[in-house]
């Protein structure tokens, strides 16, 4: 047993090697054996990491302990995830999997009867058993099966990238999605094909076989996050039935979904200003965790957290102050208009303010018979708001023949006519 386990802890100090230098060797190397009762055949390439673990000639559990060594930290190992995925060759047997941080631990762990052996529902469900990135870590598995390891060290790991941004994205977006009546709906219409989920399963739970009913029925007193482990041995079931009667699984989704929207309809969305705070509030702690979540450097997360915090929660009257100051010491360089765009500005501005002018006379808020007495000629007023131009055709040729002045000319005649009665006063 001791022989076994010092080849066993050659070959993951191999694969820990390996992880870490992350260049391999392209020749085709011979396959590393452990000998009974854990037998592992490591193959590695450039591109793949697998590592195949046979089942004992006895039908007995095997115990197959595999290490990481951790990475250095580094800002841009931010969203690093070394991981390896289970491909079993009976997916009924499912393995036990301990945690530790060195061998000695996990073969502690392993053989000890008080160790709980909680799973991760996500990794369960999927297969897929993450290391610790930063430090040596060790996972060990326990199967009565053969099955087959394969190794990755994503880096970025796109669910962490998406943990991050969405968390982002929910804190600060919070206060409009509180207050948005489409999230509230979608809200509730999501709890209600949540809960007929969880119905149609109690209902299927009749169907199936007395050890699984029983598993099932200890979890869902244990907690409601456990019963997400009965997914793991009933999956095979839930498949067949969803590819057989599709279309009653889809009718009945589309049923609980007008069912809940009605509900929400009836007694419409949150509209107490509390209340909407404490959403607020909620989905902002929610952005907060996943952001913290989706960070693999602990220290790195708060800082990301904190800023957040800081720009939401800082006053906006600072920001003012220093676009302010900005204009000050840094003015933008003022352009002059053309005498086109000068023109051009005043026409648009007459029309919008004579428009402007005509609603007010013809809104209630206008006193039609004090503004009409104060008015020299009511019967042209009368023939502006009827559609007419406010100024008459010679009007406006007297007012084009009398500009045409060139402003440096007038300058320059008000500066002489300045200097002539200058002249004659001191005379």
């Amino acid at each position: 047993m001791a022989a076994s386990m010092a080849r066993c802890f050659v070959v993951s100090s191999l694969l820990c090697c390996s992880l870490l230098n992350t260049v391999i060797s392209g020749e085709s190397s011979q396959d590393t054996l452990c000998v009974a009762p854990k037998c592992v055949n490591v193959n590695l390439n450039l591109d793949l990491m697998e590592v195949k673990v046979t089942a004992r000639g006895d039908g007995g559990p095997k115990l197959c302990i595999l290490c990481y060594p951790g990475a250095v930290r580094r800002w841009f190992r931010l969203w690093i995830n070394p991981k390896m995925r289970i491909n079993l060759s009976n997916q009924e047997s499912k393995p036990d999997i301990f945690y530790g941080s060195n061998i000695s631990e996990v073969v502690e762990r392993s053989s000890s009867t008080s160790y709980l052996k909680w799973p991760s529902i996500w990794g369960q469900l999927r297969q897929e058993y993450g290391f610790t990135p930063f430090n040596a870590s060790c996972i060990g598995v326990l199967s009565t099966k053969g099955y087959t390891v394969d190794f990755v060290v994503k880096n970025p790991d796109l669910q962490f990238v998406a943990y991050t941004g969405v968390g982002l994205l929910l804190f600060f977006f919070a206060p409009y999605w509180s207050r948005n009546k489409l999230f509230h709906y979608g809200t509730g219409v999501s709890v209600g094909v949540l809960g007929s989920v969880l119905i149609a399963l109690f209902i299927l739970n009749k169907f199936l076989p007395q050890k699984v009913k029983t598993l099932g029925s200890v979890l869902l007193v244990v907690s409601t996050s456990a019963s997400m482990f009965l997914l793991q041995h009933i999956s095979i079931y839930i498949n067949d039935v969803i590819l057989d009667y599709w279309q009653v699984v889809l009718g009945y989704v589309l049923v609980a979904s007008v069912l809940s929207f009605a509900i929400m309809y009836r007694y419409d969305p949150l509209s107490n200003p509390r209340t909407l705070d404490l959403v607020r509030w909620g989905l902002q702690a929610l952005g907060l965790i996943l952001v913290y979540h989706g960070c693999q450097i602990p220290e790195m997360a708060v800082v990301v957290v904190a800023v957040a915090c800081l720009i939401y929660y800082f006053p906006q009257g600072f920001f003012s102050w220093l676009r302010m100051q900005r204009l000050i010491y840094y003015p933008p360089k003022r352009r002059l208009l053309t005498e086109e765009e000068y023109y051009r500005e005043g026409r648009i501005e007459t029309e919008k303010a004579l428009q402007e002018l005509k609603e007010f006379c013809r809104s209630p808020e206008c006193d039609t018979w004090k503004t009409v007495s104060r008015l020299n000629n009511s019967s042209r007023f009368g023939r502006f708001m009827g559609g007419e131009d406010h100024v008459t055709d010679v009007e406006s040729f007297n007012h084009d023949s009398t500009c045409e002045i060139n402003p440096l000319d007038l300058d320059d005649s008000d500066s002489s006519q300045s200097e002539l009665s200058l002249r004659v006063n001191t005379r």
